[in-house]
């Protein structure tokens, strides 16, 4: 193939082309009007397109490239095509990427709508895992309108399949991943928001490894964008999951799942105290898990509270607390809410608060065992700097009930504390911030 490649390249004329073309042209149209194909005509004729579509790319002939690439969209569109068309069109992608003819490279992907478009099952899966390729290697040569043309392939071949079908959903959902990991790298931010929508639009199949295959997808996103720490790309990443636990596009066990994997990275956020997404991590965990299942709200305190954990020991309360201030500010929103609407109650929102308030103690424990202090000790500490983010007094009050509530259930936890409590401590747990049905209704009446 390459030696005749070779000899043609050195003989080749506009006349000899013209010939060709319009041989070819006659041929294509011939086929056009059959109805019954017959396999061998139709790879004849295909295969000798793309010989001279090579051909053309070696000689650097764009205006002949464009012309042979012409006649295999009428092809395509017309439904003539062979089992391994998405493989060769890659091939022919790269071929024109290695010879520098970058505007070829171009027009041939517009060739991958009408395959797409004609291509049934196991074609149309092919040229996503192919578009796959080609995006990653478009993105590492730094053709950004290629990217684009690529990334507008792939949504436009994921729009075509069926995604009920548990193996069409799990190559949909490698394909947005890598587009949308291609938009998060070059900071694209349009590009990320088109892939969010097209996610959203979607109804994927509800089997384990398409779930499997959508956590990992999330994961991979906010891992990349907790790196580069753009916040806006992160409220592009916070729509998407909020948008499809709206729809029920995100099931319990995508949520768990997704949770789950972020303990992978709470050493990234932890280490970085100032960067603005972690804050903004923990609180979408939070609000991934409302109104879901105890389990998820465990996974999620506890992947919030590692983080908390490991910023207090690395740079102190003063410092790392912005990364615990997510959790505490979650517990004083619960509060708040069982304290306004008495008359409407929620079973849920009071678990809630005291599922959080039974970590956030054994958080205390461990942190105060570190720094050789009481566990109240600590509370105070955190209690000091959590006022010091507020001006408004409703606030610092509601602050204090928080603390107070936490406080009154480390010591009912283990009576020895009271006598080692600090004057803040004893000022705080004195201060009449709760009525007595309040009281009653938190559970630490006297």
């Amino acid at each position: 193939m390459l030696w005749e490649i070779w000899l043609l390249k050195r003989c080749f004329s506009v006349r000899f082309f013209n010939l060709q073309y319009k041989y070819l042209s006659w041929q294509l149209n011939q086929c056009m009007r059959q109805n019954k194909r017959r396999s061998k005509k139709v790879a004849r004729l295909m295969r000798n397109i793309f010989f001279l579509t090579n051909l053309a790319i070696f000689r650097q002939d764009e205006i002949i490239a464009y012309k042979m690439v012409d006649l295999l969209k009428l092809a395509y569109g017309d439904g003539i095509l062979r089992v391994d068309e998405p493989m060769r069109l890659m091939n022919l992608c790269i071929a024109s990427m290695k010879e520098k003819q970058f505007a070829t490279t171009g027009y041939i992907l517009d060739a991958y709508k009408p395959l797409m478009r004609s291509a049934i099952g196991v074609n149309n899966k092919e040229a996503l895992e192919q578009l796959i390729v080609l995006g990653n290697i478009t993105k590492k040569i730094g053709k950004s309108y290629l990217v684009i043309k690529v990334t507008n392939c792939v949504f436009d071949g994921v729009r075509k399949i069926d995604i009920r079908q548990e193996e069409n959903a799990i190559i949909a959902l490698e394909a947005l991943k890598s587009m949308g990991l291609i938009a998060i790298k070059s900071r694209d931010y349009a590009l990320l928001k088109e892939a969010k929508n097209l996610i959203i639009s979607l109804d994927f199949c509800d089997k384990n490894e398409s779930n499997q295959k959508f956590v990992l997808l999330l994961t991979s996103w906010v891992y990349q964008i907790i790196k580069c720490d753009d916040l806006e790309l992160f409220m592009v990443f916070r729509a998407l999951c909020l948008e499809s636990a709206g729809k029920e596009g995100l099931n319990q066990d995508i949520v768990t799942g997704f949770i789950e994997e972020c303990m992978n990275f709470v050493g990234i956020v932890a280490a970085n105290v100032r960067a603005k997404c972690g804050q903004e991590l923990a609180k979408l965990l939070f609000e991934l898990v409302a109104n879901r299942t105890d389990n998820a709200l465990l996974v999620a305190l506890n992947v919030t509270g590692k983080i908390a954990k490991m910023a207090i020991e690395l740079y102190g309360v003063q410092k790392g607390f912005s990364l615990l201030f997510p959790l505490l500010e979650q517990g004083r929103e619960l509060l708040n809410y069982e304290l306004k609407f008495v008359n409407y109650s929620s079973e849920f929102r009071q678990r809630y608060l005291f599922i959080m308030i039974k970590e956030l103690i054994l958080l205390l424990d461990l942190l105060a065992k570190k720094e050789k202090i009481t566990a109240t000790d600590f509370l105070m500490q955190i209690n000091a700097v959590w006022l010091t983010y507020f001006k408004r007094e409703k606030n610092k009050q509601s602050v204090n009930q928080f603390c107070q509530l936490v406080l009154q259930y480390l010591l009912s936890s283990r009576q020895s504390r009271v006598k080692h409590l600090c004057e803040s401590g004893k000022e705080l747990i004195n201060d009449p911030l709760f009525t007595e049905n309040e009281k009653k209704r938190l559970g630490f009446s006297s």
